[in-house]
């Protein structure tokens, strides 16, 4: 029997001339092979039928990691959301305690009131501060010529008290005059 060259791999020949009559099937002709591969083929699936897809248990496993992480990055945007509020408002009643301190300077010495409160000014704190809220100025004489001012503002939030104070001193007579 005369045999067709073949430019298949020295292995797969090897392996062919070994068993005999596969030789054929390698050699002769790609109809007879590809009914070989073929067989070959539904062998290996019909061998991995029951392992196709995922069990039930991989998929509550899985399910349950994906509960898992979800819940974790909720939480994390729920207190991201809650530290930028806190932020805001704190920004927010800051700004305001400097803006009520610059019209004091801006006022001048003689100006400003004395006494406890010297002004309250709750009425221009913004709704989205939790109550008890509260914006007092204080001024006192700390000797003559020379006011200290307090602004203090309170507030609540998450039903925990929060406190802005600032304090400066205003002179009579100020740098170069």
């Amino acid at each position: 029997e005369a045999s067709i060259p073949s430019t298949r791999p020295t292995s797969l020949l090897a392996k062919a001339t070994k068993q005999g009559p596969l030789r054929r099937s390698f050699l002769v002709g790609d109809a007879h092979a590809k009914r070989l591969r073929y067989n070959e083929s539904m062998k290996v699936s019909e061998h991995l039928g029951n392992e196709r897809g995922f069990t039930l248990v991989e998929l509550i496993v899985t399910a349950t990691y994906v509960a898992a992480a979800s819940a974790a990055i909720i939480g994390i945007f729920i207190a991201v959301g809650t530290l930028n509020r806190h932020s805001r408002n704190l920004a927010v009643a800051t700004a305001l305690a400097e803006q009520k301190m610059e019209t004091y300077r801006d006022a001048g010495y003689a100006a400003i009131p004395t006494g406890s409160p010297a002004e309250n000014f709750s009425s221009s704190l913004p709704s989205n501060f939790g109550s008890p809220k509260s914006a007092l100025a204080n001024v006192t004489i700390v000797q003559p010529g020379l006011k200290q001012v307090d602004v203090i503002l309170s507030y609540t939030e998450d039903g925990r008290p929060k406190t802005v104070r600032l304090r400066t001193l205003m002179a009579q007579r100020g740098i170069n005059r």
